[in-house]
């Protein structure tokens, strides 16, 4: 249906989260461009 469209996986962002939240207790680093 979609030629052009492109399936991005995010567990790797998703890993990153959840390692960040249980090692510093904060996600913003992912957010603002510092990832």
């Amino acid at each position: 249906k979609f030629p052009t469209l492109t399936v991005l996986s995010i567990a790797p962002l998703l890993a990153r989260t959840i390692k960040e939240v249980f090692e510093n207790g904060s996600v913003t680093s992912l957010f603002n461009g510092n990832a």
